[in-house]
């Protein structure tokens, strides 16, 4: 394997992360909106 075909598996593999990462962020954030809502809707015990 040459130097090239390693350079361009190590950028797929980055772009790979970059769209799991962006996945994962939109997760994330939509778990906390979905969060929040659940919390205006029906709070806890007072």
């Amino acid at each position: 394997m040459d130097q090239g075909t390693a350079w361009k598996n190590v950028t797929e593999r980055k772009a790979n992360l970059g769209w799991i990462e962006k996945l994962l962020a939109l997760w994330i954030g939509l778990c906390i909106v979905i969060g929040l809502a659940l919390g205006k809707i029906s709070p806890g015990p007072e």
